[in-house]
């Protein structure tokens, strides 16, 4: 599917050499099929960058452009604080774009800041009543943000020690909200413990579940798949 896509957007772009929203389509695209871990090729971190480039030269102040550049930061490069001036800029530029609200919330849970990511969240629905996926991820952050709260609370009131069964589990949802907020050496923490019990982790999810893959260049983790600890 990935590579009809491409096609299309190749079509429209020999067609249309100034044609910048087509490069930033093809930038997406390469970006996404990294981000939910399709193929980890640094290939597609190349072209989606020339892509980028060569849009914001074309059209720097267009709103889908800026859009594909909030995901280069997003998705590549993990800097969720530019990432935010791109989606903000973009929803000042269509205010009553669902997607950007979208876009600011979920770069808002990356910052910790899942109130506001909520809001936006809201606002998105509101704006695009039928989308399955904004009232998924309004109770994903809703979940996220409770765990934030109570997590090391849970942990406290309910340790492995005392429940081999359901310590694990939030053992395993503490280590998710630090991996998303960017907190990567408390989220190694937590699965390093969860590796070595038999209810924890398996290696293999590891390995293969997009949830870790802002980790997947920390030499710690790193290590955790190698050795299987």
């Amino acid at each position: 599917m990935s590579y009809i896509l491409e096609g299309t957007i190749q079509r429209e772009r020999l067609a249309d050499p100034d044609f910048a929203e087509a490069y930033a389509r093809l930038a997406e695209m390469h970006l996404c099929i990294r981000w939910f871990g399709y193929d980890l090729s640094p290939e597609h971190v190349t072209r989606a960058k020339e892509a980028i480039d060569r849009a914001l030269l074309l059209k720097p102040e267009n709103a889908v452009v800026r859009e594909a550049n909030g995901y280069y930061y997003y998705y590549e490069l993990r800097d969720y604080a530019r990432a935010l001036d791109e989606f903000t800029l973009c929803l000042r530029k269509e205010p009553g774009n669902a997607w950007h609200y979208a876009n600011i919330s979920y770069v808002q849970r990356h910052l910790g800041r899942f109130e506001e990511a909520l809001e936006n969240l809201k606002i998105a629905s509101q704006y695009d009543p039928r989308s399955n996926l904004f009232a998924r991820d309004f109770g994903v952050t809703y979940r996220e943000l409770f765990l934030y709260k109570e997590g090391e609370k849970a942990i406290n009131l309910l340790p492995v020690s005392r429940d081999a069964m359901l310590g694990p589990d939030y053992l395993y949802d503490l280590a998710e909200i630090y991996t998303i907020v960017g907190d990567h050496e408390a989220a190694i923490d937590k699965l390093e413990v969860l590796l070595k019990i038999p209810a924890g982790v398996h290696i293999g999810s590891l390995k293969v579940n997009p949830v870790w893959n802002p980790l997947r260049n920390h030499p710690r983790f790193q290590i955790l798949l190698e050795e299987g600890i």
